[in-house]
């Protein structure tokens, strides 16, 4: 028993590293289409109104994009140390702690994009902005 898991500690980093990699929407970063085009500052000169809730808005996506893959990871670590409990009470409590502070924190995330897209979309100008889901 003990032999199979130090088999399975040798496996896991690994293992954890090709999930993150293959799951990882932050990997769209490389490809042709950026996912937030003209950059993270929308503007140069003369900014307005506009361009500072753009940025505002533009952060907020940037740390929805760097969210999802730590929230996976962690997810999958939890994941990881419930199944491989064994019955112990404390690695339980730890996963589910893990579990709890994970969707707190992913649930805060995405609430604060959630907020940032309804009052962009309420109070600038059409025409001047894109929203996150065209």
């Amino acid at each position: 028993m003990i032999n199979k898991n130090k088999k399975m500690l040798y496996f896991l980093p690994f293992f954890l590293i090709i999930l993150f990699v293959l799951l990882s929407p932050i990997s769209l970063f490389a490809t042709e289409t950026n996912p937030l085009p003209g950059g993270l500052i929308p503007c140069t000169n003369n900014c307005g109104f506009n361009d500072m809730i753009t940025l505002v808005q533009n952060i907020i996506t940037f740390v929805l994009y760097i969210a999802i893959p730590i929230a996976v990871g962690m997810f999958t670590y939890a994941g990881i140390l419930y199944l491989t409990a064994s019955g112990k009470t404390g690695q339980i409590e730890k996963a589910h702690t893990i579990f709890l502070n994970v969707l707190i924190g992913f649930i805060i995330v995405l609430s604060a994009w959630l907020i940032i897209n309804t009052i962009a979309n309420a109070l600038l100008d059409k025409s001047n902005f894109k929203t996150f889901l065209e």
